[in-house]
């Protein structure tokens, strides 16, 4: 796990980028605090900060080169089936000098090109330059894991893990993306398109590759989810197969292996798998819970895993170290987030770093295995659309007395409904400043998330709108602290099977994730496998906003002269909003939440 950069250049003749290669490797040194290197010719410049999780020697630096030097690669990430990938190579006649699987995936691309793409099994961003042909390749993993952005500049073509290597390489401000802005204060999406919160700055899209030469540019896609879905998991045995054999491999490693543990059926699965099935010990995991009695808190669920096998650390955020930190925490993570759970996430991070250097988490559970209560209104339309309602009468009755809820109710309505009418309903937001009215959403949260024809086809469209924007808030608050996370549910060898699984082994009786939970029976506690109601990772950020700290502070910002003449938020009608908060008559954190990290990304970045 590293971060990548690089400069190429369309003119040959153009000054040496070193200096500027130097500077974008010292400002991601959290990514790699162990190595760092530069590569350079007259076309191309790459840098590279290295995190050491395999082969701990210096054999591992990076850039790493071809044996007969034409080739360079800069690599983020892992390839987790580097050994078996090793060994094809090998009865190939093909010779390794080091144990690293940089290597293996350098060989492994020029001896199979883009194909070798679909031999991975793994997250990575990576960059390989042709010294002979002049081209460069950027290549993105299938899901999106590990990021790449990029722009253009005097005949130049950046890139780099980070956003701020960006910035900063021009000492010019950029100017904010108002499309992006507008998703994100209207639909809570960011992370949704190739677009950054920044104006000609983009993002590799996940699944592709880019290909750069004198020539100029191409973008191609590589990977398909729709197209590569296999035969469904049938069963839980299978299941619990599929996803131990994920969990397994996912924990090669020199160096410490922790997780994260939530309450939640996804986290206490990978643990208990990883206990009782594949037999480790001493598992350092680590949870955020809260002192209050806020429905976040899910520490009597935790606590019910605990386990001779298990070494529990626990991170108690609060909405004073918070603010002390909010600042810092906004220039973490480049562009604004819709909830203060990324938050919750670095603090995990940020203990976890004293103990472990790589972690696994569950997410993607929710992805293929419909885990958000609003799938089970896509549920409940297969079911109406099959005529099935003797299951869809049974379903609602489970979600209104069992449940106590009427978010799958609510949600198979909006779905039904004509496109022109959900776009109505959700465009009322009352705050909208002027520069926003005229905006319309972009099309994959309209078109695909809205208006999938079928549960399947909604995971499908989770994995390429909705996913990536939970998986790059990952990939900044653990690199922050030098934390290498993987994701045992993000297996394309799951995935692919998974995503086909039918609404009728998913939900059952206001349970969702059914198939999970009866495989995970006599390894998950039944207290956390016998909860209905999803609990997302949240913050109890509602009480936070109403504490005197908060009041002062937000009241001064959204009373700011630079917070109401942006045009972006009706600063009147957001304190008359925040007013009724204080009263405890609504509950709108969230929006508070947007309206301050937008103001403080603007004052940062933007300012």
């Amino acid at each position: 796990m590293c971060g990548i950069n690089g400069i190429y250049n369309y003119n040959k003749n153009s000054t040496s980028n070193f200096h500027l290669i130097h500077k974008m490797n010292n400002l991601i040194a959290h990514r790699g605090p162990d190595d760092s290197g530069i590569f350079q010719d007259n076309n191309c410049t790459l840098g590279h900060r290295r995190l050491s999780i395999i082969d701990l020697s210096k054999e591992g630096h990076q850039p790493f080169h071809s044996d007969d030097s034409r080739f360079v690669i800069v690599y983020n990430g892992e390839i987790y089936n580097y050994l078996e990938l090793r060994n094809e190579l090998e009865i190939k006649g093909i010779k390794f000098k080091t144990k690293t699987d940089t290597e293996v995936l350098l060989k492994a691309f020029i001896e199979w090109g883009i194909e070798s793409l679909h031999k991975l099994n793994g997250m990575f961003a990576f960059a390989i330059y042709d010294n002979q042909s002049n081209d460069l390749y950027l290549i993105r993993d299938r899901f999106g894991v590990k990021p790449i952005y990029y722009f253009e500049k005097d005949d130049k073509f950046f890139f780099s893990s980070e956003l701020l290597p960006l910035l900063k390489t021009y000492e010019k401000s950029f100017t904010p993306n108002d499309q992006i802005i507008y998703d994100y204060i209207v639909y809570n999406r960011t992370n949704h398109t190739n677009e950054t919160f920044f104006k000609n700055i983009y993002k590799l899209p996940h699944g592709h590759y880019l290909i750069i030469n004198k020539n100029g540019k191409s973008i191609s896609k590589w990977y398909d989810l729709k197209k590569n879905i296999k035969s469904t998991i049938n069963d839980d045995t299978e299941l619990l197969n599929c996803l131990t054999s994920s969990i397994n491999l996912r924990l090669r490693s020199d160096v410490p292996i922790g997780t994260s543990l939530s309450g939640g059926i996804d986290s206490s699965s990978i643990v208990s798998i990883m206990v009782k099935e594949l037999n480790q010990k001493n598992v350092n995991t680590f949870s955020s819970v809260y002192k209050t009695n806020h429905k976040a808190n899910e520490k009597k669920e935790i606590d019910s895993l605990q386990s001779s096998d298990l070494k529990m650390e626990f991170i108690y955020p609060d909405g004073e170290e918070f603010f002390k930190n909010i600042d810092k925490f906004v220039s973490i993570m480049n562009e604004p987030v819709p909830s203060t759970s990324v938050y919750a996430s670095y603090s995990v991070y940020e203990k976890a770093k004293n103990y472990v250097t790589v972690m696994l988490d569950g997410q993607g559970a929710d992805e293929s295995l419909a885990g958000y209560g609003y799938f089970r209104g896509y549920y409940y339309k297969d079911l109406l659309k099959k005529l099935d309602f003797y299951k869809l009468f049974k379903e609602l009755f489970f979600e209104l007395f069992a449940l106590k809820s009427l978010e799958g109710i609510k949600s198979l309505i909006f779905f039904i409904i004509p496109p022109k009418l959900k776009e109505i309903l959700v465009r009322k937001v009352s705050y909208l400043g002027k520069k926003l009215l005229t905006i319309n959403s972009s099309q994959g949260i309209t078109n695909s998330l809205w208006n999938a024809k079928s549960l399947e086809d909604a995971k499908i469209a989770h994995f390429e709108y909705k996913l990536e924007h939970l998986l790059t808030w990952g990939d900044k608050t653990s690199m922050a602290n030098s934390i290498e996370v993987r994701y045992p549910f993000l297996d394309y060898r799951f995935v692919e099977r998974a995503i086909g699984i039918p609404g009728e082994k998913l939900f059952n009786k206001g349970f969702n994730k059914v198939i999970l939970r009866n495989a995970m029976k006599g390894l998950v506690p039944n207290k956390i496998l016998n909860k209905r109601i999803k609990i997302g990772f949240e913050t109890p950020e509602d009480e936070w906003f109403r504490t005197p700290i908060f009041q002062t502070f937000i009241l001064k910002l959204l009373n700011s002269k630079s917070f109401s003449e942006r045009g972006y938020i009706d600063s009147k009608v957001a304190q008359r909003m925040y007013q009724k908060h204080l009263e405890k008559s609504i509950n709108i954190s969230g929006e508070i939440w947007k309206w301050i990290h937008l103001e403080l990304w603007f004052r940062e970045f933007i300012d």
